[in-house]
């Protein structure tokens, strides 16, 4: 049993003092892997499809989306560990002596009387972008959990109830993890493994080569991955009755993932060509899936574009393209003409 008042003091301490950066209270910093300077293929587009870009997500610019668009020399950042001691973790929050740090998204308590899982070394795979996105649990923080493994740590990850799907891909990629509500960690590595870096790829990539040991490479070529109920909103297409019909009269298979198994999903795209998508999470599901050589082509809100998922993909072997939908504020409108040439332009390339 674990009595303590940190949740409650730190948060008050940090309103009247300065908060120091969690990383400036490791006891050590460790680079895992090196940056990595590496050739990007160019994004596939219509010539002018760039042009229709109106803005993009808070923590980018047009000016850096544009590079990434146009491929070349790419930088990636290193993975990086730090090293805590006499740590807590409560409610998706980590605490140590001078400080915190989300990992999660939880209802915090203000006083902490409960039984306390207990360890001497472990490694935190959670971040709140894991948290809050499903393809960065499923790319990212399960890669975190492969690193752990290697490194002779207890990984600890944090779940998720709107993960409709983490179970079903934890028996496929036969890993699993401790997702302690709270614990006392003598040894804590946390790592920062944004960058997709020759070591993260690597990573990556066992990932995909324990999902397709599964694969058969019998179903469909083309797919589209409809988002149904769980469309973020803002991201709904106005007009998706009329471009499903299009993508069916193409030869795509149009399937929606929330409704299906993990295994039904792997099932469907395992043998995919070109997967069509909303910008979003629910690519990752063919990121993991998808044959080495295929493409994504990512349906992009003119006013969030986003190529975070170009990297993951080119960690794949995949191809990335996209296609800039006219956003307002309460979805989606797809120029259907400049869809069906863009998937032209791709079959050309990935054939």
């Amino acid at each position: 049993m674990i009595f303590s008042v940190a949740p409650t003091w730190e948060r008050i301490r940090s309103n009247f003092t300065r908060r120091i950066p969690f990383t400036e209270l490791a006891v050590e910093r460790l680079e895992l892997a090196p940056r990595w300077e590496v050739e990007e293929r160019p994004a596939l587009a219509l010539r002018d499809e760039f042009q229709r870009v109106e803005g993009t997500r808070a923590y980018t610019s047009i000016i850096e989306q544009a590079a990434i668009v146009r491929g070349g020399l790419r930088s990636h950042l290193p993975t990086l560990a730090y090293r805590y001691r006499n740590a807590l973790l409560v409610d998706g929050t980590v605490y140590v002596q001078g400080g915190f740090e989300g990992i999660a998204s939880r209802s915090k308590r203000l006083i902490v009387l409960d039984r306390a899982c207990e360890y001497s070394d472990a490694l935190i795979c959670a971040d709140i972008g894991s948290d809050m996105f499903f393809g960065r649990w499923l790319c990212d923080s399960l890669a975190k959990e492969l690193l752990a493994r290697e490194l002779g740590l207890q990984p600890i990850n944090q779940s998720n109830a709107a993960r409709i799907h983490e179970n079903g891909y934890r028996s496929l990629l036969e890993l699993d993890a401790d997702s302690p509500d709270v614990a006392r960690i003598d040894n804590l590595l946390i790592v920062d493994d944004r960058g997709y870096n020759e070591d993260h790829v690597r990573r990556f990539r066992e990932l995909r080569s324990r999902l397709r040991k599964h694969a058969s490479c019998t179903g469909p070529t083309l797919i589209y991955l409809s988002r149904g109920r769980i469309a973020v909103p803002g991201r709904a297409i106005h007009n998706d009755m009329e471009m499903e019909a299009t993508l069916f009269s193409l030869g795509f298979t149009i399937i929606h993932p929330e409704d299906m198994t993990p295994e039904e999903v792997h099932g469907a795209l395992e043998n995919a060509r070109i997967v069509v998508a909303v910008e979003g999470s629910a690519l990752a599901h063919a990121q993991v899936a998808m044959l080495q050589g295929g493409a994504l082509v990512a349906i992009q809100p003119s006013n969030r574009f986003s190529t975070a998922h170009k990297s993951v993909a080119e960690a794949a072997g995949l191809r990335f393209g996209y296609v800039v939908a006219q956003a307002d504020q309460n979805g989606l409108t797809v120029d259907i003409n400049r869809l069906c040439k863009t998937i032209e332009l791709v079959d050309k390339v990935v054939r």
